[in-house]
């Protein structure tokens, strides 16, 4: 009786091996569908971030616009001459608001590129906790193996330890 219960502890031990290592390829599935689902949302904040500049830039453009209009509006209405300094001064506007334009693109596209990169490295963390995981449930997998195997070298040969040489008493038992 004792042999049936040693064997089927051995069978019940090698199947919930067998469950562990399935469990542990499921969840390197899983983790590299989470790592591209962490990189994705990060290039749609990229996509957001450089929509959100162009927007902003038309906006900025359109301001700028109406400002240097209204300028040259109220020298025209106080009879002053569009000459010379006033000139001056709306021509170093308009540079200062393409300038303040340029940087406000270039720490857009900064960011956009952060969330980018941030997005390459949730895919390859991801890549490498599931092959971490895949080669734990190998090493589950084969170490189940070897436990069957030698379960079944010493209980299959009715309790002859493995590497004993000599006949087999057979008993009329298994």
């Amino acid at each position: 009786m004792s042999f049936i219960t040693a064997n089927t502890a051995k069978i019940f031990g090698g199947v919930s091996g067998i469950i562990q290592g399935v469990g542990q390829l499921k969840s390197a599935r899983e983790e590299v569908e989470v790592g591209s689902f962490n990189a994705r949302i990060s290039e749609q904040r990229a996509q957001a971030e450089r929509s959100s500049q162009d927007l902003l830039e038309i906006q900025k453009r359109k301001i700028i616009k109406k400002q240097v209009g209204t300028q040259i509006a109220l020298f025209g209405k106080s009879g002053i001459r569009f000459t010379g300094s006033a000139i001056d001064v709306i021509t170093d506007s308009l540079e200062n608001a393409e300038l303040g334009i340029a940087i406000d693109r270039f720490n857009s596209e900064v960011t956009a590129r952060g969330f980018e990169t941030q997005g390459d490295l949730d895919r390859f963390e991801a890549q490498q906790r599931a092959r971490k995981t895949r080669a734990r449930a190998s090493t589950t997998f084969l170490s189940t193996a070897a436990d069957l195997l030698q379960s079944q070298q010493t209980l299959g040969g009715r309790g002859r330890p493995v590497g004993v040489s000599g006949p087999l008493r057979r008993s009329g038992r298994f």
